[in-house]
């Protein structure tokens, strides 16, 4: 069939009927949300300044982008888009290849820093945390 009405398409296994398009729409949903964690984090920052706003805006809209780079996983595992699922793993991964290496050059510059080893000394736990969840999380 060489043309489809709007809002329709050929169909991909005999290309002769026409089926509906229909999209799964989904406007901004993760600007949104950066935004709102953005706001919501200036706003503590007034209260509470001993806050760093920009080291925490960054771990928080990471994890945000990371919620976003899955979901789009899941949006072309759904629609059965296997080269575009392909694609997003590969910057996926890499990101976190990436990411580690960064990452192992970074700790040991901040294992040089005597106030960082004052901090950590007096929160082992909370530290060991932190550092896993930055190395999870950050892109």
């Amino acid at each position: 069939m060489d043309q489809c009405p709007s809002g329709y398409a050929p169909s991909v296994s005999d290309g002769f009927t026409c089926i509906l398009v229909t999209e799964d729409v989904v406007p901004f949903v993760f600007l949104i949300v950066a935004f709102i964690a953005s706001l919501g984090i200036g706003i503590a920052k007034v209260f509470k300044t001993n806050i760093h706003y920009k080291n925490t805006q960054i771990g928080v809209i990471s994890a945000i982008s990371l919620a976003n780079w899955f979901f789009l996983i899941y949006l072309t595992v759904k629609d059965r888009m296997w080269q575009s699922t392909v694609v997003l793993l590969y910057g996926i991964i890499s990101s976190y290849i990436l990411n580690a290496i960064f990452f192992c050059l970074y700790l040991k510059v901040m294992r040089q820093d005597e106030f960082y080893n004052k901090w950590r000394d007096r929160r082992k736990t909370r530290e060991t945390i932190l550092v896993g969840a930055a190395l999870l999380t950050s892109f």
